[in-house]
């Protein structure tokens, strides 16, 4: 949390594990960091990544696929999103 506010980010309240600056929210859990941003705010999502990656020895894995068993579709020019648990359904159904 200490690397997270010397970045800028600031706890949401009454949530655990998701900071903001307004510009970037990030969430994460344990080892799975997930970082929001709008089009607009690509230029301070790389100074971001920039300054966690020289912190940490982390790979910045691209668009946002999984994140904790959930499956994430997109699609962008309708600008619509689908958080997806099948694989969590097809394991409990087997």
């Amino acid at each position: 949390m200490s690397t997270l506010a010397k970045f800028g980010l600031k706890p949401v309240p009454g949530t655990n594990c998701l900071f903001t600056d307004r510009r970037l929210i990030v969430f994460f859990y344990v080892d799975n960091i997930a970082v929001l941003f709008a089009k607009k705010d690509l230029q301070r999502l790389e100074e971001f990544k920039a300054k966690l990656l020289h912190q940490y020895e982390i790979r910045a894995l691209g668009d946002l696929q999984w994140f904790l068993g959930i499956r994430i579709v997109r699609d962008r020019p309708s600008r619509k999103l689908w958080l997806c648990q099948d694989s969590y359904i097809e394991k409990i159904a087997n």
